[in-house]
C-alpha cells in the first residue's frame, strides 16, 4: 500500500548511515559507559534483552528459580529467564497500567525467588506497591519502553536491583540495536563490566555489515517503502517468528556503530520525549472515544508516551479499527497479539492471568512518534473518530 504511514518510527538516515560509517573508519574510540540524565552511568550492551539475560546472569539466580514476570509483556522476556536456567511464573496485569498487578503478585509472591518489572508503553508499574509486596526479593526492572519515565520524581530503572534498557529500532533512541544495564550497586555494575570484558570485540567487517543490516531494515520501515514492501516483509517475518516462537539473545558487546548513534539521540532526547507527550495530549483531547478506553497519565506518574495504547471493548472491535485506519493508509499496532498461543506453547503458561489475556486482544497502538506532522496528527484523529461512530 504506497504511502502507508508506519505504525512506529524507526529513524534512521542516509546521514546516519554516512556518519557513522566515516567514524567507524576513523576508528573512534567509544566508552561503553556514559551518562544519561537524570539516571546515571549506564554500561552499554548489545541489545535490550542481552541486557536482561546479563541482569539475570549477574543475580546469581539458583536452577529452576522462579521467577515473577507479567503475562502482558514481549515473549522475548520469558526466553531470558528460560535460558537462565530459571522458570517464568505468569502474574496477571492491571488495566489501566498494562504492567504487573499488585493483587495477582501478593497470591503469587510465596512461590517467587526473583520478579521482573516491566514498564509496558512507557507506563510505570505500581512501584511502592510492589516493592513492599517483594520485600527482600531481588527486582529486575524492565525499562525496554520505559527510557525517561517517572514514578513520583524518580526515574524509571532506580527502583529495582538492577534495571535494563533498550535503544532497539522502533523504541526511544532507535539505534538499530543496542540496550544498557544500570544498577545504583557499583559492585553490580563492575560485575556486568568483567562479564562483558570476556567477549570478543566486533571487528570492522563486522561492524559494517551489522551498520548495513540496521540501515536497510529502518529504510524498510519509513515511508515510501514501507508502504510498497516493508509491511509485507515484516508481518512474514512475524509470522515466522510466530510459528517458532523462539528468538535467540546474544549476550555480548554493543556494536560501536549503534553506539555512535545512540550518544548521538540522547542530546535530543528530551525533546523527543516532549513532543511525542504533545501529541499523546491533544489525542486525549480530541479523540471521541469513551473514557475507559484511552490511558490517562496518573497523578505522580510521568509517561513518555513511547506509544499510545487504546483499549476496545472486543477483539472484533479493535480489528474493525485497525481495517479502518488501514484503509486510510495508517498502519497500527496490535502489540502482543499471538501472546497467549505463544506463551502456552513454548513457556508453559497454564491460566491464571485473565487481563492479560483479554488485553493481549484488545490493544491497539496509534502512531504516536515525534516526526508525526500536524496534518497526519490531523487525519490519525479524524479516522478513528469517524470509524468508532460506525463501530459503536
Amino acid at each position: 500500500m504506497d504511502g502507508l504511514l508506519p505504525r512506529d518510527l524507526w529513524e534512521y538516515s542516509l546521514a546516519d548511515l554516512f556518519e557513522v560509517t566515516y567514524r567507524l573508519l576513523r576508528s573512534d574510540d567509544l566508552s561503553d559507559r556514559f551518562t544519561i540524565k537524570h539516571l546515571g552511568k549506564i554500561l552499554a550492551v548489545r541489545s535490550g534483552r542481552a541486557a536482561l539475560r546479563l541482569a539475570l546472569k549477574v543475580i546469581k539466580f539458583r536452577p529452576g528459580a522462579k521467577i515473577g514476570v507479567p503475562l502482558f509483556c514481549c515473549p522475548i522476556v520469558f526466553e531470558a529467564i528460560i535460558m537462565s536456567a530459571a522458570e517464568p511464573v505468569f502474574i496477571d496485569c492491571d488495566k489501566d497500567t498494562f504492567c504487573l498487578s499488585p493483587v495477582d503478585l501478593e497470591k503469587k509472591i510465596g512461590f517467587l525467588d526473583g520478579l521482573i518489572v516491566v514498564h509496558m508503553f512507557g507506563i510505570p508499574a505500581e512501584l511502592a506497591s510492589i516493592s513492599n509486596i517483594a520485600k527482600d526479593i531481588p527486582i529486575i526492572e524492565d525499562c525496554a519502553q520505559a527510557l525517561g519515565s517517572k514514578y513520583g520524581n524518580q526515574p524509571l530503572g532506580t527502583f529495582g536491583k538492577i534495571a535494563l534498557f533498550s535503544f532497539r529500532s522502533g523504541k526511544y533512541i532507535s539505534s538499530g540495536e543496542g540496550g544498557a544495564i544500570f544498577s545504583t550497586d557499583p559492585l553490580i555494575m563492575e560485575e556486568c563490566a568483567a562479564i562483558l570484558n570476556k567477549s570478543p570485540d566486533y571487528g570492522l567487517s563486522s561492524e559494517l555489515w551489522h551498520l548495513i543490516q540496521v540501515a536497510a531494515k529502518s529504510f524498510l520501515r519509513q515511508r515510501p517503502l514501507y508502504g510498497i514492501i516493508g509491511h509485507k516483509l515484516w508481518s512474514l517475518r512475524n509470522n515466522f517468528v510466530n510459528s517458532s516462537g523462539r528468538e535467540n539473545i546474544s549476550l555480548g558487546k554493543i556494536f560501536k556503530s549503534d553506539l555512535i548513534t545512540i550518544k548521538k539521540r540522547l542530546n535530543y532526547f528530551e525533546y523527543v520525549v516532549w513532543k511525542q507527550r504533545q501529541i499523546a495530549e491533544i489525542y486525549q483531547r480530541e479523540l471521541k472515544l469513551p473514557e475507559e478506553m484511552l490511558c490517562r497519565e496518573k497523578p505522580g506518574r510521568y509517561y513518555n508516551r513511547l506509544y499510545f495504547p487504546v483499549t476496545f471493548p472486543s477483539k472484533g472491535i479493535r480489528d474493525k479499527m485497525a481495517n479502518a485506519l488501514k484503509k486510510n493508509k495508517i498502519d497500527s499496532m496490535k502489540y502482543l497479539d499471538n501472546l497467549i498461543e505463544t506463551a502456552r506453547k513454548h513457556y508453559g503458561y497454564r491460566g491464571g492471568c485473565p487481563q492479560s489475556e483479554s488485553l493481549s486482544e484488545r490493544v491497539l497502538n496509534l502512531p504516536c512518534y515525534y516526526i508525526l506532522q500536524e496534518s497526519q496528527i490531523e487525519k490519525i484523529i479524524r479516522t478513528v473518530n469517524k470509524a468508532w461512530e460506525k463501530i459503536s
